[in-house]
């Protein structure tokens, strides 16, 4: 298992060139959602993952802002900021966490559900990856 993780700043610049995450990719690092622009290509392996942070009251989360191309597989793990606590079935978030110039491609890339949120990936146009999550706390008493 690849284990190295990149805490990202807010521009990764590669000339051009591309950045392939077998680990895990963090922009801007845990527990603040930002952005991080790269200025090129981003690979993402099957042994990648990409944290995102999302937080549930301002809607903001993580996002990679990709110059060129993406080609996504691996896992997204999310990292709940302001998550409700009292029961809120039905609530649901979209966070934008991709976008690149150049198209996405998504090559098996998942976002595995947890106990009372749903997440699932949404491509609403070739050059963004949206993640949708929600909240479901029925049957959790």
């Amino acid at each position: 298992t690849e284990t190295g993780i990149f805490n990202s700043g807010p521009t990764v610049n590669l000339g051009g060139g591309t950045l392939t995450n077998a680990g895990i990719m963090s922009p801007g690092g845990s527990g603040v959602p930002s952005t991080t622009t790269v200025t090129g290509n981003y690979v993402q392996s099957a042994t990648g993952r990409l944290a995102i942070d999302a937080d549930w009251i301002s809607g903001q989360s993580d996002k990679l802002a990709i110059s060129g191309t993406a080609k996504l597989a691996g896992t997204v793990f999310v990292n709940p900021l302001n998550f409700p606590t009292t029961a809120a079935s039905g609530l649901t978030r979209t966070f934008t966490i991709v976008t690149a110039n150049g198209g996405i491609t998504n090559n098996g890339l998942t976002a595995p559900n947890t106990a009372p949120v749903t997440y699932s990936l949404l491509q609403p146009d070739a050059n963004t990856l949206d993640l949708k999550a929600a909240i479901n706390f029925a049957g959790l008493d």
